[in-house]
């Protein structure tokens, strides 16, 4: 192997690395203590930032977020586009 593609494999696991601790770095936790009921969707997700995940059926509405805790979820369920409570999911693996 010459030294133009070590130093090509070098630069790529760095760049690897980069990106990984920048990931890493983004993945703030949820803050639940500014959701309040009553507020809308679009409410929500201005504070919470956008859903991990959601699941809609008729007026109930379901937005999931993730806790970084294992085995939790953070959810808020709208009912008519209002949120009607909010909080934890224990989920059994």
């Amino acid at each position: 192997m010459n030294t133009s593609s070590q130093y090509l494999i070098k630069a790529s696991r760095c760049f690897v690395v980069l990106a990984c601790l920048l990931l890493v770095g983004c993945l703030a936790p949820v803050d639940m203590s500014k959701v309040e009921l009553g507020m809308t969707k679009d409410e929500v997700i201005r504070v919470l930032g956008t859903p991990n995940g959601y699941n809609e059926k008729g007026g109930t509405t379901y937005l999931y977020y993730n806790a970084y805790v294992e085995y939790e979820s953070l959810y808020v369920k709208l009912v008519d586009g209002k949120v009607e409570s909010f909080g934890r999911i224990r989920i059994v693996p």
